[in-house]
């Protein structure tokens, strides 16, 4: 008996996460495609400001595009803000005053390009979604962001520091000779200095840093709103300290690695898009090689955006 009760627990606390559902926007496309985003009770702004409840860093969306009230019985009313591209539910444009009531499953179209979908989840759907989002833009290795996602991300950051006027930094650093870690001790101990590497650099860099995984052991780091000279410190601050890393794997003495850094800015030079901005960068990662190793190169190593 005592057995039965225990094994009936499980399912009736699975079931009663039927009478919890909230309502969430769930990210259709874009770089954030799988990204939940929680309403909440009351006004929900909907637009690329940071003072909106759901922030779409998207071309074409307004800076507060839309709005979704969520009342006290549940019902949630869909309004636009006067957006510049208008506001779209299951293809019908509203109007200007209109308030549309959104029923699960509804799909919004923001600007003729964002798309979202409005989702009732109880506990279960949302830890769900979360985890198909993680997996689709994180390294499955380090946690770090994937390449996908911080070319995208790119972009996004690109338009949004032209828009603003404000600096954008972006540093590509590559591990020294790890193809001689995994060569000498094997590929279990070179994904030990991935990890080690990538929790090294998340600790000590700030929440509004965006840090990738790009591939193999090249690493990439977005700094929204940073000049060139802080770009500059941050980087020899990372390079520092991934030097300064001891490397257990089992071994009697601990692994030692270093790092090549190469950084870009707007606040240093022109760039036409975010990806020359990459471009630059990884020159002067090319650079920070070429002087001997463990070094931080920017764009006084070398020629800027101008030698194309």
């Amino acid at each position: 008996m005592n057995d039965d009760k225990t094994a009936a627990h499980p399912i009736k606390s699975i079931l009663e996460y039927e009478d919890e559902r909230q309502a969430f926007l769930i990210v259709l496309s874009g770089a954030n495609i799988g990204k939940n985003h929680r309403l909440t009770e009351g006004v929900n702004g909907i637009g690329r400001s940071r003072k909106c409840e759901v922030v779409l860093e998207e071309d074409g969306v307004s800076r507060r595009h839309a709005e979704i009230e969520i009342t006290s019985d549940g019902t949630a009313l869909l309004a636009d803000c006067g957006s510049t591209n208008g506001t779209y539910v299951d293809g019908r444009r509203l109007k200007a005053g209109e308030r549309a009531a959104l029923t699960d499953g509804a799909r919004l179209m923001l600007g003729g390009s964002m798309v979202l979908r409005y989702s009732l989840q109880d506990q279960l759907d949302e830890k769900f979604q979360q985890k198909l989002y993680e997996s689709a833009v994180r390294d499955g290795l380090t946690g770090a962001y994937n390449k996908g996602y911080i070319l995208d991300r790119l972009d996004q950051e690109f338009s949004y520091s032209e828009r603003h006027k404000t600096p954008l930094s972006l540093v590509v650093f590559d591990l020294d000779l790890f193809k001689r870690v995994n060569d000498t001790y094997g590929h279990d101990v070179g994904d030990i200095v991935l990890r080690e590497v990538s929790k090294t650099i998340l600790e000590a860099i700030r929440p509004e840093d965006v840090f990738a995984r790009y591939g193999g052991e090249e690493f990439v780091l977005l700094m929204r709103e940073s000049t060139l000279a802080h770009a500059m410190r941050t980087a020899e601050r990372l390079r520092k300290a991934v030097e300064d890393l001891d490397i257990e794997f089992g071994a009697a003495e601990p692994l030692k690695i270093t790092s090549s850094l190469g950084v870009a800015s707007t606040d240093g030079g022109w760039h036409k898009n975010g990806r020359r901005l990459f471009v630059q960068a990884d020159r002067n990662l090319y650079r920070a090689k070429q002087s001997g190793r463990n070094e931080v190169c920017g764009p006084e190593c070398g020629e800027t955006e101008s030698d194309e």
